[in-house]
């Protein structure tokens, strides 16, 4: 009887890479409560002496998943805002960031005719936040970043019910 490598080694590789998907989908799946995600609605207001105060207008629980995207965006700068997901102990579990929603980019026309960028300051707007709740979340802290190397300033911190 002669064996052929080639479709034993195809055949292995193959239950490998099926066994490695389910795992992976398990330990996703294991890291997220039920698979639920969080809309958090926020309104944020610059006080006359800029004091940044953040308000929670509501807060949504869904049953699903987000979609998984490979693109980070490096957003820990001056000025921005840092969402971070905090157990019980309030250690924290995840965290992301979100451009100042007081800082709204304008496309124009400049006087030569081309497309240029500008930012409005505005004193108050809205934000919302999504997430994948993981198993532990308990509360969502929000942070401004007065400097990127260092712990922000933490604003607001919403218990998940």
């Amino acid at each position: 009887m002669r064996i052929d490598y080639a479709k034993v080694v195809i055949f292995l590789t193959l239950i490998h890479s099926f066994c490695f998907a389910a795992h992976l989908e398990s330990l996703d799946k294991d890291n997220f409560q039920d698979n639920k995600i969080v809309f958090l609605n926020y309104s944020i207001h610059k006080s006359a002496v800029n004091e940044i105060q953040v308000v929670l207008m509501n807060q949504i629980i869904v049953e699903g998943t987000l979609k998984q995207t490979s693109e980070k965006k490096h957003l820990n700068v001056l000025g921005n805002l840092k969402c971070i997901e905090l157990d019980e102990n309030h250690r924290e579990i995840n965290t992301i960031y979100l451009l100042n929603p007081l800082q709204k980019p304008v496309e124009y026309v400049n006087d030569e005719g081309e497309l240029a960028w500008t930012e409005i300051s505005q004193d108050e707007s809205g934000f919302s936040i999504r997430l994948q709740l993981h198993e532990n979340t308990a509360y969502i802290a929000i942070e401004q970043i007065n400097d990127p190397t260092q712990q922000g300033k933490r604003i607001i911190t919403t218990k998940i019910e």
